[in-house]
């Protein structure tokens, strides 16, 4: 009878791997002040003094929304829609989930609630706006959009006795 084992060797491997793949994205872009600098100046200032290693916790979440926003973004993929589209103005650049015209930022959340306008985490929208004037650095486009995916999105939905985890979307 076949046992089942955990491949730890393997494991360590496809991690290694990811590594790998996220520390090459990182260094194409040396010389450069990526959109994340601006956003996450702290962050940029550690890496810099200190060397990039991601916990596996941050690993995994930053693939996982990745996969989710991936997916997202090629389901409405088209003949108009273009997909992980990378801009540069003056030595800064970023990669745009999706370009429809317009910049279109998608996040993944766990978060419980929906955000409301008022409530939407604030380095979300300067990140929109960052790409707006990375598309038109005249000053002259003012709109982008933000899709939230939530992943747990606990609500009481009509005709339900209590809150339960429903998966949604919402467009800003």
């Amino acid at each position: 009878m076949p046992t089942v084992t955990e491949a730890v060797d393997v494991k360590n491997g496809l991690k290694a791997h990811l590594r790998g793949w996220l520390s090459k994205t990182d260094t194409q872009r040396q010389g450069t002040v990526h959109v994340s600098d601006i956003l996450y100046p702290r962050k940029t200032v550690m890496k810099a003094t200190h060397g990039s290693r991601m916990t596996d916790k941050e690993m995994f979440m930053f693939l996982a929304g990745r996969a989710q926003g991936d997916m997202v973004a090629a389901l409405v993929q088209g003949d108009k829609l273009k997909h992980q589209v990378p801009i540069e103005w003056e030595g800064i650049c970023g990669t745009l989930d999706v370009l429809d015209g317009v910049p279109v930022e998608i996040k993944s959340t766990r978060a419980f609630k929906r955000y409301t306008v008022d409530t939407l985490p604030p380095w979300y929208v300067e990140q929109v706006k960052i790409y707006v004037a990375l598309m038109d650095p005249s000053g002259k486009a003012r709109k982008g959009r933000l899709v939230i995916l939530y992943l747990i999105n606990m609500e009481k939905l009509p005709g339900e006795k209590r809150a339960k985890t429903n998966p949604d979307l919402d467009v800003f």
